[in-house]
């Protein structure tokens, strides 16, 4: 085995390790995200919510609300 050959093996270990540590991470903000924005129903009315504290009244949405939870759950 030569150095190069060492090297290379270094390389892609420390890279899969990125590559594993980089998932995780991706997996966790996945997570959080579907706990803390929500729909929640307050006083008969929908609401998307953030770590549940009502923000927007689903009658003040363009789209349905499904679509806005959805798109802000991926930004």
């Amino acid at each position: 085995m030569t150095i190069n050959d060492i090297r290379t093996w270094i390389m892609s270990i420390r890279k899969a390790s990125r590559t594993k540590s980089e998932a995780k991470r991706k997996a966790l903000i996945v997570v959080e995200a579907n706990n803390l924005l929500q729909v929640r129903e307050f006083s008969g009315k929908l609401f998307v919510c953030y770590r549940d504290i009502p923000i927007i009244e689903d009658s003040q949405l363009n789209c349905p609300i499904e679509v806005v939870i959805n798109k802000a759950r991926e930004v």
